[in-house]
C-alpha cells in the first residue's frame, strides 16, 4: 500500500502535470494520502509496542501504567485463513487517566494508521500488524502484571 501509492502516484501525478489534468491530480494526491496512511507499517526503527517498569507504550497513544492493567487477554478473529490476533487489556482508569505518558503525536499522527482503539474500558490493540507473534507480547504483559500484583 505504501510503495504501490507512493509509486503510483508518483506516475499520475506526472501524467497529470504532463497533460494539465485537475482529474488525474486530485488522483495522485489521493494515492500519497494512502500511502501516508499506511506509512507506520513500513517504518521500522520504532517498535509499536513496547513494555517497560513504568508501562505498556503503544505507538500513537503513549505509556499506559502497569497500574491502570486488571487484566490482559488475546482475541483471535480468523478471516478465512488468516489469524488477527488482538490484545484486549481490560483498564481500572479511564484511557486519559491510564496514561502515565501521552504521546499522541498530533494530527499528522492521527491520519496515520492507529493499531489501537478503545472502548468503554477496554483497550483494544491489534497485533497482526507487529513482526512478533502474539503469545511472547501476551506473556510480557502478563508478567509485568503479576510483579505489580506481588
Amino acid at each position: 500500500m505504501v510503495y504501490g501509492g507512493g509509486f503510483f502516484g508518483c506516475f499520475v501525478l506526472s501524467v497529470a502535470l504532463a497533460r494539465g489534468d485537475i482529474a488525474l491530480l486530485i488522483i495522485s494526491l489521493a494515492l500519497f494520502a494512502v500511502a501516508y496512511h499506511f506509512w507506520p507499517f513500513v517504518r521500522r526503527n520504532t517498535p509499536a509496542v513496547v513494555a517497560s517498569s513504568a508501562g505498556l507504550m503503544i505507538t500513537g497513544l503513549g505509556t499506559v501504567g502497569w497500574d491502570a492493567i486488571v487484566n490482559a487477554t488475546t482475541v483471535d478473529k480468523a478471516v478465512r485463513t488468516i489469524r488477527n490476533t488482538e490484545l484486549h487489556l481490560t483498564l481500572s482508569k479511564s484511557l486519559d487517566k491510564a496514561l502515565v505518558e501521552e504521546d499522541m503525536g498530533g494530527l499528522q499522527r492521527r491520519l496515520m494508521v492507529q493499531i489501537w482503539r478503545y472502548n468503554k474500558d477496554t483497550l483494544v490493540i491489534r497485533l497482526e500488524p507487529l513482526d512478533v507473534a502474539p503469545e511472547p507480547i501476551l506473556e510480557a504483559v502478563q508478567a509485568f502484571l503479576n510483579q505489580r500484583a506481588a
